[in-house]
């Protein structure tokens, strides 16, 4: 009977967890859900419980499987809610935690739209490259393209370098049949 403590301790401890996980998953789909039914202050109200959520995740359980799916998800949030900053830590946490190559190149890319919008253009466009280049798909690679394409110089004061620039930019970005 006493062995059976740490066991019945570690399954609840776990279901904590993944339904803490689960929690954080639905409320940032009605978050989503709300803005597009453009309601900000809701849809804020929803990110903040999903950034405190996943943020719980990543301090209590870091070596989880999931550490690193919490740490996108706070990141997104983040995102959602203009905490630039705090995007950028939260991403560098996900690239950190995660051991897959793509999954980290999309944390990268995710920090590169916050650094963008700290001012940090040329940080942004060398993560955003890293991140196209290593395959990101659907949306996030649409987002990706378009903040990309905001980090490049423009303006009629643009110096040849700066219009190469642009054209080697724009011929990198494979065409899509």
């Amino acid at each position: 009977m006493k062995g059976t403590a740490p066991l019945i301790l570690g399954l609840v401890a776990g279901c904590v967890y993944f339904n803490a996980m689960y929690d954080a998953n639905r409320e940032y789909d009605e978050g989503i859900r709300a803005l597009q039914e453009r309601s900000q202050l809701s849809a804020r109200v929803k990110f903040d419980s999903v950034i405190a959520k996943t943020g719980r995740i990543i301090e209590d359980h870091p070596d989880s499987k999931y550490a690193d799916d919490a740490a996108l998800l706070k990141t997104r949030s983040e995102l959602h809610n203009q905490q630039w900053e705090s995007a950028v830590e939260s991403s560098r946490i996900a690239a950190e935690l995660s051991d897959d190559a793509g999954q980290a190149a999309l944390a990268d890319g995710l920090g590169a739209v916050a650094l963008r919008q700290l001012g940090e253009t040329a940080e942004a466009d060398s993560l955003l490259t890293r991140a196209l280049d290593a395959g990101v798909e659907g949306d996030d690679r649409a987002l990706f393209l378009f903040e990309r394409g905001l980090c490049l110089p423009s303006g009629t004061g643009m110096t040849d370098d700066d219009l190469d620039r642009v054209v080697s930019a724009l011929r990198s970005v494979p065409r899509r049949r």
